[in-house]
């Protein structure tokens, strides 16, 4: 589910598209229904350096550390990976809150 975001189309991403406009307050990516992992690994492009929040099951999870990547906003996209439990069929939402940076995100894997 989007929210204030949008899909754009790009050839460099998985499947022909990626999630724009992760850039405002409020903003959100939310993936429901995840399997079960105690990972996830994100595959992303920004010029800026800095968190963007994580929620699992609507809960504040972590702050997730995104580093510039070579291309600013486009290709290539960088993998990162953070370890934490997401319990089967739960929502995990990457979100903008307050003093968190954009993204655009390609992808997302638990596993």
């Amino acid at each position: 589910m989007l929210t204030g975001c949008y899909v754009q189309d790009d050839l460099h991403a998985s499947n022909g598209f990626r999630v724009d406009g992760i850039d405002a307050m409020g903003d959100s990516v939310e993936f429901t229904q995840v399997p079960a992992g105690t990972h996830i690994m994100f595959w992303y492009a920004t010029p800026n350096n800095g968190p963007m929040s994580l929620y699992v099951n609507g809960i504040f999870r972590w702050h997730v550390q995104f580093a510039a990547t070579p291309g600013g906003w486009a290709y290539p996209f960088v993998r990162m990976e953070i370890a934490t439990d997401i319990p089967e069929g739960s929502s995990v939402k990457l979100q903008v809150d307050y003093g968190d940076v954009a993204i655009n995100l390609d992808y997302i894997q638990i596993y």
